[in-house]
């Protein structure tokens, strides 16, 4: 976790507490009241922790507030003992975009876990916390008004108010090679979720194939090899040959494709662009063409009609 300008925080606040000690009286500033006081000034982290990184590409956090009142009087509907206003910005999990949410008369037993959304591009998850009270100077204590929602109106600044600003790592994009998963989307990656070896263990997230390797093929369970479909595909050139379940080779495509137009003159359209079929490899007119030269034939194999590219 990681504090935005702490230093600004302590020199913020330290601009009150030396003029006007903890217990200082102050006033009347809130209709009905004869007397505030500061609580004893705290690290920022007290104000805002960490609780948790979830797997739901958020981070659970707790808020405080501990800059007005204290644990001796909280509780009590007073509103001496309260914060005027507290609000915290962050990006909401179900919408991704920025959220403020305000409380009024805040005091210090004031405690609740946030959910903040992670940042896709920095993988941390940021929150600012603003507490605003009477108590704060005017002149020292202004911060720039985030103009999220409608917290605090449309102005620039915001004055007697004091902004504690945390950033938290987010867990990593996945798990690791043998972590269980449900789906691919769960790994790490480079890895895919690969079926178990035997059939009451679970999935487990397995490194894909390098390009040259088998992929496919009859195996025992857990034994499945696959290719990572953003570089490479199952190349299976001699699928026709008879009964056998024969294997194939990871092999890198061309990129993605519409018709073969969009691939090069060797290659031929299948979602990605593959390599055209080579002599006595496996082929179909449509689906497979074989290279420019080379007809896709009929012949039979082991009894069985195959097509190949001669």
């Amino acid at each position: 976790m990681r504090f935005s300008n702490p230093l600004l925080f302590y020199v913020a606040l330290g601009s009150v507490v030396p003029c006007q000690a903890a217990g200082a009286r102050i006033g009347t500033l809130r209709g009905g009241e004869s007397e505030r006081e500061l609580s004893t000034p705290v690290p920022p982290g007290d104000s805002i922790t960490f609780v948790s990184a979830n797997d739901d590409d958020t981070v659970s956090v707790r808020l405080r507030q501990t800059f007005v009142g204290g644990f001796g009087t909280c509780g009590s509907g007073n509103t001496i003992d309260q914060a005027l206003q507290v609000f915290s910005v962050y990006k909401d999990p179900s919408t991704g975009l920025p959220t403020c949410v305000l409380k009024r008369n805040v005091d210090a037993c004031w405690d609740e876990v946030k959910k903040i959304a992670c940042d896709a591009t920095t993988n941390t998850a940021t929150i600012d916390l603003y507490i605003r009270d009477e108590l704060f100077s005017a002149n020292f204590h202004q911060v720039k008004n985030p103009k999220v929602g409608n917290c605090l109106g449309t102005g620039d600044v915001l004055g007697r108010t004091i902004m504690v600003t945390a950033t938290f790592d987010c867990l990593d994009g996945g798990e690791g090679p043998g972590s269980i998963c449900s789906s691919t989307a769960d790994c790490s990656e480079g890895l895919w979720c690969a079926p178990p070896s035997f059939f009451m263990d679970p999935p487990f997230c397995k490194p894909y194939a390098a390009l040259g390797q088998i992929c496919g093929g009859m195996v025992a369970p857990g034994m499945e090899e696959t290719c990572d479909p953003v570089t490479a595909f199952c190349s299976t050139t001699m699928s026709c040959m008879g009964a056998f379940d024969f294997g194939g080779e990871c092999m890198a495509h061309g990129g993605e494709c519409n018709s073969s137009s969009d691939c090069a003159e060797n290659q031929y359209c299948d979602g990605v662009c593959k390599p055209r079929r080579a002599l006595n490899e496996c082929c179909d007119p449509v689906q497979a063409p074989c290279e420019v030269g080379l007809i896709c034939t009929d012949v039979d194999v082991f009894g069985q009609v195959a097509s190949v590219c001669l």
